[in-house]
């Protein structure tokens, strides 16, 4: 099958995880798919795919705009085949692909997660781009959980069977378990941005320190929140700030960790989401503490290994239970190990590849 993905992520980009894999997925069963985005040309050479670089604006606010020019130049050249396009392309590239007869389905990796004057632009883009779908422009949307799924169907009326879950997977063999650091560690990693909540981990690792727990915590990413993290971490010797790295360096640091955080608010886009460091966090044997909402809870229900809690309690009671952690090696390396077997059961790409393709091979026929 011939498939084209239009889309704003980098592939060079830690955010684009997802989409790598399931690249590597279509490709991997045979298909011939040609990605076209922003990078230069040479970033992709030793990918199994073709592609197609895009230009791209380097302003804040028109990266989807001149993207979305380019892209139609490279649309008139298409003659078979079916298209992708990520929701902040559609609205602007879904006219030519009418014009031209081309099938398309909608991917959505994530609503808009910029908060303030951005976020406000960018919900109007969204929502016309999902409406394409109730409209019958595209074939199908994708989302990246049920609860995603859920409200998409209710703020905009499509029905369920036109919007497919293509769940955050993980790579098992990338990401894995070794020995574990001596002394409790916490990790996170992703955008260390305020409104993801990554400040009170900052208090979770003094509460533990101040009740004699020898812990440290580590700190992955780039955001809005580094200035006064990295502030912090001058002052103590228990938080160490780290900057965005490849998955070859993230993969060591986590294989060492005890306890994975997923502080995301019950807020926003933090409710819908299929979170990849989850995935990536039990792959490599990490326990877990989280806020307890649909974006962070599994889809089989509460498991031993994952603690999840009220945004009040996330403090007093996520540090009761890692202190009980911290004191009982036993008890964590059962978890530990248990994170992994599950990751090893439910959390392999292989589910979300063979959804896409299922979709794709539908609307083709």
């Amino acid at each position: 099958m011939e498939i084209h993905w239009f889309t704003t992520r980098k592939m060079t980009d830690l955010c684009s995880t997802t989409q790598r894999n399931l690249a590597h997925g279509l490709c991997n069963k045979g298909h011939n798919l040609t990605i076209y985005n922003g990078d230069m040309a040479e970033t992709h050479h030793d990918y199994p795919w073709r592609h197609q670089p895009l230009s791209q604006s380097k302003i804040k606010g028109f990266h989807a705009r001149s993207l979305a020019n380019s892209a139609k130049k490279s649309i008139i050249n298409i003659t078979s085949g079916i298209v992708i396009v990520d929701w902040t392309l559609a609205s602007k590239l879904a006219p030519l692909l009418q014009l031209n007869k081309i099938p398309w389905l909608l991917m959505d990796r994530s609503p808009p997660a910029n908060s303030g004057l951005l976020a406000l632009l960018q919900w109007p883009v969204w929502k016309k781009s999902w409406r394409l779908v109730l409209r019958g422009k595209a074939l199908n949307g994708f989302t990246v959980s049920s609860a995603h799924s859920n409200f998409v169907s209710e703020e905009l009326g499509i029905k369920l069977n036109k919007i497919t879950a293509l769940e955050a997977g993980v790579d098992l063999e990338l990401f894995n378990t070794s020995q574990k650091s001596k002394q409790f560690t916490l990790l996170y990693h992703g955008r260390l941005d305020k409104n993801r909540g990554v400040l009170v981990l900052a208090k979770l690792i003094e509460k533990l320190n101040e009740g004699n727990i020898a812990a440290k915590l580590q700190l992955i990413g780039e955001g809005d929140a580094v200035t006064k993290l990295q502030a912090i971490a001058n002052h103590r010797d228990d938080i160490e700030v780290l900057p965005s790295m490849s998955q070859t360096k993230l993969v060591h640091y986590l294989s060492k960790a005890h306890i994975g955080l997923l502080p995301m608010p019950e807020s926003g886009v933090w409710k819908l989401a299929s979170p990849l460091k989850r995935s990536e966090y039990a792959a490599s044997g990490l326990a877990i503490l989280g806020i307890d909402h649909s974006g962070h809870r599994l889809e089989g229900g509460e498991v031993e290994w994952m603690k999840l809690l009220s945004q009040e309690q996330f403090l007093s009671e996520g540090v009761n239970w890692l202190k009980i952690l911290a004191n009982d090696n036993s008890k964590l390396e059962q978890l530990n190990l248990e994170a992994r077997r599950y990751a090893e059961e439910n959390m392999s790409w292989s589910h979300s590849i063979d959804a896409l393709e299922n979709i794709l091979k539908s609307v083709s026929q």
